[in-house]
């Protein structure tokens, strides 16, 4: 099964974050701890800057969110609360984590 990790660009720190995704996304290779992992990164994005900035740097399309504030600021914490819950991203998280481990001792 394909792995999957969401980055949420953030200022300047999406410029490495990227670095990063590039090398999570590369096919598989046994030479390197990070590098060829062939994990599909996806991005979420607030800024239309920093969107428009992954398109140029060759992210595709289907593969970035963009929430714009506008967007953000009128979603009500009711309605977040129906979607998910803290421990269940905690969760997810910690199973990924878990995932990498057993797969690097295999």
């Amino acid at each position: 099964m394909k792995s999957s990790i969401a980055i949420v660009a953030n200022y300047n720190k999406t410029l490495f974050f990227k670095e990063i995704a590039d090398q999570l996304e590369a096919p598989q290779s046994e030479n390197s701890e990070l590098k060829g992992k062939g994990i599909t990164v996806f991005w979420i994005c607030i800024s239309k800057i920093w969107y428009q900035r992954l398109l140029a740097d060759g992210v595709e399309e289907s593969k970035i969110l963009y929430l714009p504030r506008s967007i953000v600021n009128n979603i009500s914490t009711s309605e977040l609360k129906h979607h998910y819950q803290l421990n269940e991203l905690i969760y997810s998280d910690r199973v990924f984590v878990m995932n990498l481990s057993l797969e690097k001792n295999t």
